[in-house]
């Protein structure tokens, strides 16, 4: 409890410094100290075999080469630029190579493929407050620094784009998911591409508010999933159900509202990122992102259908029959109006 409260009491503080502060090298002290609060806020919660463990070291390693990208990337762009002026935050020059090294280290931080495997095997060890920081909070200070590198750099659309096509693709591995944790892993980079789709189309306040009401509605996930005491990174998605516990449903429920499913609020918010998308000509990135976030869905409500389905009967699982019915009859309301959303 008091290392949760100090790390998000450090959050806020970095918050404050790299918003108020004048130039990148604040934001980058900031995300560097963040990163090193989580680091031993893992290491301090951990027993004496998981802190020998490699994906705490994995971490550690991915941070720091991430973090060290970014400051050579950076200061050697402005360092190099010709006109000692570009050094106030105004541009980045024209040093293509180093842009690439910086935005090469965001990359790292945020966990965007090809560089996420490293986010998905540490999800698997981490608790669940551990394991909703490293999926959301941990993103708030590495995005800021893109949405400044975005405007500053002439590759930072081009990066942009590239980076919401490869999440969408990514994702579609958690189609084949059946553990919670992974799943959601997955899920949380297909939420990445929609906020970087936002960032390509100059949306900036869509970004916003995605980003807040994802960091909500995976907080509620989180919590309950802690309530309901699910330790194990290998229960199944549909085991959740066998629960007589109500969270179960709730469960769910958060999670389809986390991927899109209309009319919760995620999905309302996507809806204005993709006008802003297709007026500034991002059709493809646009496209991919639609399809990955109705295949997830698709294959989430597939996992579900198949382990309640296939469960034997017993007294002790037939009060789950009412509360599934509420939700297929939920579901059978929402998919139509996401089918005529596709068309």
């Amino acid at each position: 409890m008091a290392w949760s409260l100090s790390y998000f009491l450090g959050l806020l503080l970095g918050l404050l410094v790299s918003m108020s502060g004048e130039g990148w090298l604040s934001v980058w002290w900031a995300m560097e100290a963040l990163g090193l609060l989580f680091l031993s806020w893992m290491c301090l919660n951990s027993s004496l075999s998981e802190r020998g463990d490699s994906s705490v070291w994995t971490y550690y390693l991915v941070q720091s080469l991430g973090g060290l990208s970014v400051l050579l990337g950076l200061s050697s762009s402005f360092l190099l630029t010709p006109d000692s002026k570009a050094e106030s935050s105004t541009c980045l020059g024209d040093n293509f190579p180093f842009e690439l090294v910086a935005f090469f280290g965001i990359m790292l931080k945020l966990g965007i493929p090809p560089f996420h495997g490293w986010m998905i095997r540490l999800s698997e060890n981490l608790s669940w407050k551990q394991f909703y920081v490293l999926m959301a909070t941990q993103k708030v200070i590495p995005l800021i620094l893109s949405c400044n590198l975005s405007s500053l750099s002439s590759l930072g659309s081009y990066w942009l784009s590239f980076s919401a096509v490869f999440c969408s693709i990514t994702s579609l591995q958690g189609v084949a998911e059946s553990s919670i944790r992974r799943f959601l892993s997955y899920s949380s980079i297909m939420n990445l591409g929609w906020v970087l789709l936002s960032l390509t189309g100059s949306s900036w306040s869509n970004s916003l508010k995605f980003f807040l009401v994802y960091l909500l509605v995976m907080f509620l996930v989180c919590q309950t999933l802690t309530q309901a005491q699910v330790s194990s990174s290998s229960q199944s998605i549909g085991s959740r159900f066998y629960r007589k516990s109500p969270s179960s449903v709730l469960t769910s429920v958060l999670i389809i509202t986390l991927m899109g499913i209309p009319p919760f609020p995620v999905f309302l918010v996507k809806i204005e990122i993709l006008r802003d998308s297709l007026a500034s000509g991002l059709e493809t990135c646009a496209a991919s992102l639609i399809i990955s976030t109705v295949l997830l869905i698709l294959g989430y409500i597939r996992l579900v259908a198949f382990e309640v389905m296939g469960s034997p009967s017993s007294g002790s699982e037939m009060i789950f029959s009412s509360n599934f019915w509420i939700l297929s009859i939920l579901l059978s309301f929402f998919l139509p109006i996401m089918w005529i959303w596709i068309l």
